[in-house]
This record gives C-alpha cells, sequence and structure tokens, in this order.
C-alpha cells in the first residue's frame, strides 16, 4: 500500500488515493462481433500490438505481438461475450484513469537461489509480462475502460483520460521504492483499435458493474 507507484500515479501509492477515486473489481462484458466473415481474431489484435505506428520500437513490451502472432491460438475468432473483471481503476487528480492488476508471481530462479524483492526488475518483470500473455490482458481491459468511460464520463477523450496500466508484482513491493512496479503506456489509438477490432462485425457495447468478478482473467 506504501509502495509509491512511480510515474504511472505520479508518485502516489495505493494508500494516497481515497475510495471515491479508486473503483475496485469492475467486472465488464463486452459484446463482440458476430461469427461472421468480418469478425477479427486474435490474429488481427496481434497485428495492432506488433504495429510501430501504435506500439513504438522502443517500447518495453514492444516485441509481444510477434509472440502472440505465433501463439496456437492466433485464428482463434472474436465472437459472442467477453468477461472479466479488473482489479481496480484509479482516478488521479489530473483526470487520467489507471487500470491496476495485482500478481503474486515468482521471478523464476536457479535452484537454491531465493527470491528477494530486487529480483523483481524491469527487464524481468516485462519477460514475465509477455511469457503470462499478460499484454494481452492489460490491453483488452484498457478497451473495456475505454467503453466505460465513453458512455459514463461527459467530454470524455482517451488522450487525455486513460492513464496506462500498472501490474504490481505484489512480492517485490517494500514500500522503499518502486520495484515490483511495472507500468505500461499503451498509446490511445491503440486501445481505439483494439475495442473497435472487438466489436468489428455488427455488435457494439458491452455492460460493466462494480463489485465481484464476472469471469475469467
Amino acid at each position: 500500500m506504501r509502495t509509491p507507484l512511480g510515474a504511472l500515479t505520479s508518485g502516489l501509492r495505493l494508500c494516497d488515493i481515497g475510495e471515491g477515486n479508486r473503483l475496485a473489481e469492475l467486472g465488464f462484458e463486452l459484446a463482440m462481433a458476430g461469427a461472421s466473415a468480418r469478425a477479427a481474431t486474435l490474429a488481427d489484435i496481434a497485428a495492432a500490438l506488433a504495429d510501430p505506428g501504435l506500439v513504438p520500437r522502443d517500447d518495453p513490451l514492444a516485441g509481444y505481438g510477434s509472440v502472440l502472432a505465433g501463439s496456437a491460438s492466433a485464428d482463434r475468432v472474436l465472437a459472442g461475450f467477453l468477461t472479466g473483471s479488473l482489479d481496480a481503476v484509479l482516478r488521479l487528480p489530473d483526470q487520467r484513469h489507471v487500470v491496476i492488476d495485482y500478481k503474486t508471481n515468482r521471478v523464476p530462479l536457479p535452484p537454491g537461489e531465493s527470491l528477494h524483492p530486487s529480483c523483481y526488475d524491469q527487464d524481468t518483470m516485462a519477460a514475465m509480462m509477455i511469457d503470462s500473455h499478460y499484454p494481452l490482458q492489460a490491453i483488452l481491459y484498457s478497451a473495456a475502460l475505454h467503453r466505460f468511460l465513453s458512455v459514463r464520463l461527459p467530454g470524455y477523450d482517451p488522450g487525455r483520460h486513460l492513464g496506462g496500466v500498472g501490474y504490481l508484482f505484489v512480492r517485490g513491493m517494500t514500500g522503499a521504492d518502486s520495484s515490483g512496479v511495472f507500468s505500461w503506456y499503451p498509446s490511445p489509438e491503440l486501445v481505439v483499435r483494439i475495442s473497435d477490432l472487438l466489436s468489428r462485425g455488427g455488435l457494439s457495447g458491452g455492460g460493466l458493474s462494480s463489485g465481484g468478478r464476472s469471469g475469467d482473467d
């Protein structure tokens, strides 16, 4: 609770963000396209994540698009409904909204080596993110938040109100510094592109609710 979250929250800690600016367990059910010839696939999402115009080459997760494209699920059609739950959404003083996800992953270590908070450096966390397909989860969560804000926030502007994603590897968080905090800032254009891909083929919108999980992560 007292670990600084760095640039993601302009140095604020979780304990600095009151209940009025913190929405926990935001459940969502997003309608995706019907099973038509125009329906998108995971490969389409992978292509967006590999597009240097949407994900710069110096992005810490820039290599994930090719990983997803080469996965066994790349040809999976995005049809029906996507359900899930965001661990938390934080509203910051500058009106940015940040997605938060808590993880308890252990860093893979050689036999006999002890786990220590210092093991959760940025390169290691980026590799763990990619290996676990967390960038896909993060961009879907961002699309869910985008749709939520577009219908709930007057004057909503993705460029102003979307503030990124924080994956908090709690075993690395000690309060002394930002160890264990992995921040990703998908561009508003990428988030909108993913949201559009999900609804390609005719369906759009989706319900969201606060409190309780409504599906698998």
